[in-house]
């Protein structure tokens, strides 16, 4: 909804991932003064891209503005699946070489990328299906070449993996043929070319802070397990099992620029902190967790930090909720600002208590002297001026590069994420029917901030890969859409869920606040890819179109027969 406030402000609230870029939008359109626009981001259940362009958010303050009345919209379903972005639809081929041994010698990726009729995210999905096209994998000779094309149809925008799930059935099916054409087993021929500490990536960036081939050796003893099992089955007349195994590495932030974030925290006279930030949480759980980094660098309870977040006005910019960026560059700057304040708040006490700052130190809300607890850090405000104010500004900008036009060649993220996902799979030859019972994941997301949380989004993301691999598709005829709703759009439901197990990797990362990397988008990324492999371990059958439903399924086997 919009409205126009009683000193002229213009009010809009609505779901978004990023508030100051909607509210630079409106002033652009509106040429109001930027004081006079505020932008609020409600309490949003999920995103996953499609909240990332401007949607309602101008339609709103235009009609405001024109009639000086609150208005309110909200799409029915069918304008939704009408207007919305939509995953690229994405053709790639591979080539790849390899040594007698099994280690990658040359890849040629070619990449082109359905836009629609606006570029959107399309530049971005381009750059980053090219980064990430070769997987997490040593290639000493990589020529990727990745496109995107105006066509009459919907428009590709942001989606969880901005590209690189669609990629990775692609790499990941490349891993398990060269095993089969070299006779080598599919784990261990990810682990001969996995990227290790110290590798050079596609980009010729050197890595840092990765424990791939740790998640590969834990998910490996899974699908052996699974394997072993498979064999002691009896068999059925038209079902086949099958396992599939499939890794990932993915770029925290956006690619190869500026991606900074602001945060401000200031302590209130009883000693409660105030964090706040132009992150907005989008489902993903990240006030949670950047109310635990503010907790932790300040010295107080989590309860006593008071988070302001999603509100032009009254915060700086955090970047955009996208990238799987919240955690490792909002929550930098986050833990910045409150060991700023917390600097202040100490140095001041020192002067009013006598005492060396050395001497003072302050842990889940508590003063300590001497390394022995004083008092509660809200009796310590009464020894200052209650009319002073300790307040900070904490920034961060990963350290990044652009990518040579040239070459290719660049640093385009700070950090990475690493993982790989084992799938069963259950495959019905008389009617194509793909049931996925169970998915085991093991992830590299440095140390977790908050444990819970990274399981929830694993879980989540393989949900949503289990969609993306079998039942979800948007049907679009000659430009026109043919998918208007949920009754022909098939989501998975609480049936069609696996069992999902994850496994979480510790590894510290330096550059992280309190080790931590990220996780946002990585567990969707292999999970297609894991189950088409295992689809053609059932069958002997790979799919090369997506969903496997039952009429690609069954026209693929009938193709083989």
């Amino acid at each position: 909804m919009a409205r126009l406030e009683p000193d002229g402000t213009l009010l809009v609230i609505a779901g978004c991932q990023h508030v100051h870029h909607v509210a630079h939008e409106l002033h652009r359109i509106t040429r109001l003064p930027p004081d006079k626009i505020r932008v609020i981001e409600p309490a949003t259940g999920g995103a996953f891209g499609g909240k990332g362009d401007i949607g309602v958010e101008c339609t709103l303050a235009l009609a405001a503005l024109k009639t000086g009345q609150p208005v309110r919209m909200t799409y029915t379903r069918e304008e939704s699946f009408l207007a919305s972005t939509k995953r690229h639809p994405i053709r790639f081929h591979f080539r790849t070489g390899a040594d007698r041994d099994g280690h990658l010698t040359a890849q040629q990726i070619l990449i082109t990328s359905d836009g629609g009729a606006y570029a959107s995210s399309s530049g971005t999905v381009a750059t980053r299906t090219s980064v990430f096209g070769c997987g997490p994998y040593e290639c000493p000779n990589l020529y990727a070449e990745s496109r995107f094309v105006y066509t009459n149809n919907p428009v590709g925008g942001a989606m969880r993996g901005f590209g690189v799930p669609q990629l990775a059935v692609g790499w990941e099916g490349q891993m398990d043929l060269l095993a089969a054409e070299l006779g080598l087993d599919p784990v261990e021929i990810r682990l001969r070319n996995a990227y290790r500490e110290g590798s050079l990536s596609s980009t010729g960036q050197r890595l840092t802070n990765v424990a791939l081939p740790e998640t590969i050796k834990l998910a490996g003893e899974i699908y052996h397990r699974e394997k072993r099992l498979l064999a002691l089955r009896p068999p059925s007349p038209h079902v086949r099992f099958g396992v599939g195994i499939g890794c990932l590495w993915y770029g925290v932030g956006n690619t190869s620029r500026a991606n900074p974030a602001w945060a401000n925290t200031k302590v209130k006279s009883e000693g409660k902190l105030v964090l706040y930030t132009g992150a907005v949480d989008i489902g993903q759980g990240s006030e949670s967790i950047l109310q635990q980094i503010a907790a932790e660098a300040f010295g107080c309870a989590y309860a006593d930090v008071e988070v302001i977040q999603g509100d032009s006005l009254l915060t700086k910019d955090a970047g955009k909720t996208s990238a799987s960026r919240i955690t490792f560059i909002a929550g930098n700057a986050v833990a910045r600002a409150a060991r700023e304040t917390r600097r202040q708040l100490l140095e001041e006490l020192s002067k009013r208590m006598q005492r060396t700052t050395a001497a003072l130190d302050l842990r889940e809300g508590m003063l300590y002297v001497d390394g022995q607890p004083a008092m509660p850090l809200a009796r310590a405000m009464e020894y200052l001026n209650p009319d002073m104010e300790f307040l900070a500004e904490g920034y961060f900008n990963p350290e990044t590069s652009e990518l040579d036009d040239a070459t290719g060649q660049g640093v385009p993220y700070q950090e990475y994420v690493y993982g790989t996902q084992v799938a069963l799979v259950e495959v019905d030859t008389e009617t194509g029917q793909v049931r996925v019972p169970e998915c085991w994941a093991v992830h590299d997301v440095g140390m977790p901030i908050n444990p819970i949380n990274v399981e929830g989004q694993i879980e989540g993301g393989i949900g949503q890969g289990v969609g993306f691999a079998v039942t979800e598709e948007y049907k679009v005829k000659d430009g026109v859409p043919q998918t208007t709703s949920l009754m022909t759009y098939l989501l998975p439901t609480a049936p069609d869920s696996p069992k999902v197990t994850p496994t979480i990797v510790d590894n510290y990362c330096s550059t992280g606040p309190f080790g931590a990397k990220a996780v946002g988008e990585a567990p969707l990324i292999p999970t297609a890819a894991a189950i088409l492999n295992a689809i053609a371990d059932a069958t002997g059958v790979r799919i090369t179109r997506l969903p496997a439903s039952p009429e690609n399924v069954c026209a693929a086997l009938r193709a083989r027969r």
